[in-house]
């Protein structure tokens, strides 16, 4: 989906990216999760430890946590930063419900993850892969290369392009010629358990916390 929208000039409005709260911190493995109250209240079956796909959600938090520290930064941080890094992303949807909250997403904004960074996240949990679902199914080249899945680092982050940038074509990479343009095909969700596209055709809860889009392209004057 995500190569389509960069062929055609297509936006890309991205949703969930702390995937039910599992990317924020509050759910880790060996800590005890409450499922009489918020959204394990409503979803056990996407809470519950003692499901083996919510034991390998744990697991990967923990790896994360870690790329996180070793950046010095929080782990929300990391899980605005990663779609952002995606050449087809123009906005993204958080909602957070206090002022901390949302400081902590927009710093994420602002975070420019280097190759070294995001190969440690492909190694975690593979581009296109679910880690407790064996799929077995085509992995297109959008996302075995990783020049098609990274925006270059000096251009990265909640600016690019700048104004007066050439923004590259599907399979250019700007200064390098027709080599891959360098941002991400995937989108990172451990909601599914993968670092996998998702979709916005899929109906929405009425939440009622306040909804802020973090763009990675400057708007037209």
């Amino acid at each position: 989906m995500l190569p389509t929208c960069q062929r055609y000039g297509m936006g890309v409005l991205t949703w969930s990216p702390l995937a039910s709260g599992f990317l924020t911190g509050a759910y880790r493995k060996g800590r005890p999760i409450d499922m009489t109250t918020g959204r394990p209240a409503l979803h056990p079956a996407r809470f519950d430890p003692a499901l083996p796909e919510n034991a390998a959600k744990l697991e990967v938090v923990e790896q994360l946590v870690e790329v996180a520290d070793d950046l010095g930064r929080a782990l929300p941080e990391l899980a605005i930063a990663f779609p952002l890094a995606h050449p087809a992303v123009t906005s993204m949807i958080v909602c957070p419900r206090t002022q901390e909250q949302l400081d902590t997403l927009s710093a994420g904004a602002d975070l420019t993850l280097d190759d070294a960074t995001l190969d440690r996240i492909d190694a975690i949990v593979p581009p296109g892969t679910d880690r407790y679902r064996a799929d077995g199914v085509w992995r297109p080249v959008s996302l075995t290369d990783p020049t098609q899945r990274r925006r270059p680092v000096a251009g990265a982050g909640a600016g690019w392009p700048n104004s007066g940038d050439q923004v590259p074509g599907r399979g250019q990479r700007p200064g390098a010629g027709a080599a891959g343009d360098g941002r991400r095909t995937d989108f990172w969700s451990l909601g599914s358990g993968a670092l996998q596209v998702r979709s916005l055709a899929g109906s929405l809860p009425v939440v009622r916390y306040a909804v802020v889009v973090l763009s990675a392209h400057e708007p037209e004057p």
